[in-house]
């Protein structure tokens, strides 16, 4: 067989032999990722004109979020194998989304594998995976429900509990509910609704929120903490930073110290999450990484979850926030901490600047 005319049209890399042909692209943007589909497209065409096919039992794949790289060998026999299923944008119920999924299922193992399979997830899938899990499993993870409902927007959260019930034919509150209890459930229920006011402040209504939210520090009693959280988990961030700036001036305390003194348990660290993430959602991660890599012996679910879940959000923000605030990059402490092929692929979600290697 010739093989000579194989590369004509072909962008990204190709190493040509008989049996045992390399594709290899570097994927860092949409475009790239076209590039590499569209470069496969031809593969399959000039193989369907030479009537051959790729062997399925020859290719193999290694794609830590901003690279791919494909191998595939030459069969007559075989069906071909060109589903370059790799595709955030595809959610995890696609045909050719599930047989790369079961691949990797059954080939990786561990963290790594976790990390493969989070990122076959869109943002809004993987959401609701973490959500499902955290409250499904044989413990609830109180600390995943906190960081998700607290920084997400109205959008997001409607996106993720579509996800939810498409994924496991549940309702995201109703479960919510079931598994949590006590005013720490009617905050994460107030936040599942997505009803926060966006864009909106009103300056002659701030420091009357903040007196409420200074009485339902003092006084404690259910209804105050009822009022505490609808504030928190309804205004606008706009309204809330005036909000807190008057709560200041009202009482010579920042507002997360108050609510450090005046509450405890899961319901305290919800409240406090939402406070900065409303000051401040990079900084808040970088606070959660931290946490997770030093004080809780390297929390790899939480260290994956916040690294894959904001990948494509606000990622650079959080790793600039992590040097500024405790001295070492975030790629440093991972490559310190993780090992083998786990660690490669989380700093390839991380990436990091020259000086950070």
């Amino acid at each position: 067989m010739f093989i000579r005319d194989l590369d004509e049209g072909i962008k990204c890399t190709l190493m040509k032999f008989a049996d045992d042909t390399k594709l290899s692209g570097e994927v860092d943007a949409l475009e790239g990722r076209t590039t590499v589909r569209e470069d496969l497209d031809r593969l399959e065409g000039w193989a369907s004109k030479n009537l051959t096919n790729f062997n399925k039992d020859r290719w193999k794949w290694w794609s830590p979020k901003h690279w791919t790289f494909l191998r595939f060998g030459w069969s007559g026999a075989e069906p071909s194998c060109l589903n370059c299923a790799f595709d955030k944008k595809v959610g995890p119920n696609d045909r050719s989304n599930l047989d790369l999924i079961t691949d990797l299922k059954e080939n990786l193992s561990h963290h790594f594998k976790e990390v493969m399979l989070g990122l076959m997830y869109p943002p809004a899938s993987y959401d609701a995976h973490e959500l499902w899990h955290a409250l499904k499993g044989a413990d609830t993870e109180e600390k995943c429900l906190i960081d998700i409902l607290a920084s997400r927007s109205n959008a997001e959260i409607f996106q993720m509990k579509e996800a939810y019930l498409m994924q496991y034919n549940n309702d995201l509150q109703q479960d919510i509910s079931s598994e949590t209890s006590g005013h720490f459930r009617d905050t994460l229920v107030n936040l599942a609704q997505g009803t926060r006011m966006e864009g909106y402040a009103d300056p002659s209504t701030a420091a009357q929120d903040a007196m409420i939210l200074w009485e339902a520090c003092q006084q404690k009693t259910g209804e105050h903490k009822n009022m505490l959280q609808m504030i928190l988990c309804n205004k606008s961030y706009q309204q809330l930073w005036m909000v807190f700036q008057e709560f200041q001036n009202i009482s010579g305390q920042d507002i997360v110290d108050a609510i450090n003194e005046c509450y405890d348990g899961y319901f305290q660290e919800l409240l406090v999450a939402i406070v900065l993430c409303v000051r401040d959602k990079p900084s808040y991660f970088a606070y959660r990484l931290y946490n997770a890599i030093h004080d809780f012996g390297f929390h790899n679910r939480t260290v994956i979850r916040i690294l894959i879940a904001r990948s494509e959000i606000d990622l650079m923000n959080i790793r600039r926030r992590y040097k500024e605030r405790y001295g070492k990059s975030l790629f440093h402490d991972i490559k310190h901490f993780a090992s083998g092929h786990y660690e490669s692929a989380l700093l390839a979600i991380c990436a990091g600047d020259a000086e950070d290697y």
